[in-house]
């Protein structure tokens, strides 16, 4: 398949103008936070925090992505020895 590596993936943020993207220090702290509990796997705090990034930026995609992320794995709970990589489902 050719797939099976892990590949990190970014965001440009720099393409945010101040209306855009109006309360961004409120928002990149908050991710920050949410990534940090959704690497220890504390699914409530990081969906607050993945929430309170969207609240400083409605249109942020990472977050949403990682909500959703959140509650898929509160209702089914990655393996113990997870490293932190969300994997693709086959279709």
């Amino acid at each position: 398949r050719g797939w099976d590596a892990p590949i990190a993936i970014y965001e440009a943020l720099d393409n945010h103008s101040a209306d855009s993207f109006p309360h961004r220090e409120e928002g990149l702290a908050a991710f920050s936070e949410g990534l940090l509990h959704y690497r220890q796997r504390d699914w409530a705090a990081a969906e607050k925090s993945f929430g309170a990034a969207l609240a400083a930026n409605p249109q942020d995609v990472p977050s949403k992505i990682y909500l959703e992320r959140c509650r898929i794995y509160r209702n089914a709970p990655p393996p113990v020895k997870w490293d932190g990589v969300w994997t693709m489902p086959d279709n």
